[in-house]
């Protein structure tokens, strides 16, 4: 009697262990389902803000290409006039490219919510590593061409302060635009000027190649947001 007593207390003991185990076990399935489920909406709002964001970045380069190939068009177009045998006159917009040599119209662009990813490490969190690994990537692109940036802004000849007689800005108060003109026989006569035009022009082939990049970069990851969102 005793030892069915026993048996029977040591049964309940080991129901009342296995329904603590699958009790536990419950819940923490519960709790991973949770976390699956606070996880897969915080990566949903990372990719919607990533995307705006990307867009953005990439009306940015698309900008920044078209205007600065258009400068570095219209430097290449005046030197084939200034170093032409012929008699020829540049244009409005070939002078105004020469004015804005120095100037490179294009800062890195910061994807702010890739920053707070990687931050707080919320990278790890996308299941799609073919993206993840494109935004790492990207990041580490943006932030070599930071670098390279900086030293050729640096680089810059200010034509527009060094020969102020060869290239004038005028005022159309009728079109309210401005309107350049520029002295090509003494254009074609100052070796000191042409040589930095030359060198602003070269100088302008970085950051149109590093924008390129980018903006590759930039559209492979909106092409795999979208598949993503």
């Amino acid at each position: 009697m005793e030892q069915k007593n026993i048996r029977k207390y040591i049964l309940y003991a080991l129901g009342e262990i296995l329904l603590v185990v699958i009790g536990i076990l419950i819940a923490l399935q519960i709790n991973t389902w949770n976390e699956e489920r606070k996880n897969a909406l915080e990566a949903n709002r990372l990719l919607k803000d990533l995307f705006e964001e990307v867009e953005m970045a990439v009306s940015s380069r698309e900008e920044f290409l078209r205007e600065d190939i258009a400068v570095q068009d219209g430097i290449a177009s005046a030197l084939n006039k200034i170093f032409s045998k012929g008699l020829a006159e540049l244009t409005s917009e070939e002078c105004e490219s020469i004015f804005y040599s120095h100037m490179i119209r294009w800062d890195p662009f910061n994807l702010t919510t890739l920053d707070e990813m990687i931050t707080t490490g919320k990278i790890s969190i996308l299941s799609d590593l073919e993206l993840r690994n494109a935004l790492l990537e990207f990041r580490n692109l943006a932030n070599s061409n930071r670098e390279r940036l900086n030293q050729t802004v640096f680089e810059a000849n200010v034509l527009v302060d060094d020969f102020p007689h060869l290239i004038i800005r005028d005022w159309d108060i009728a079109s309210q635009e401005s309107v350049f003109t520029c002295d090509i026989k003494a254009m074609r006569e100052n070796r000191h000027f042409l040589a930095q035009l030359q060198s602003n022009r070269g100088r302008l082939g970085g950051p149109i190649n590093a924008a390129r990049r980018e903006l590759d970069a930039l559209v492979l990851i909106r092409n795999n947001l979208r598949e993503s969102l």
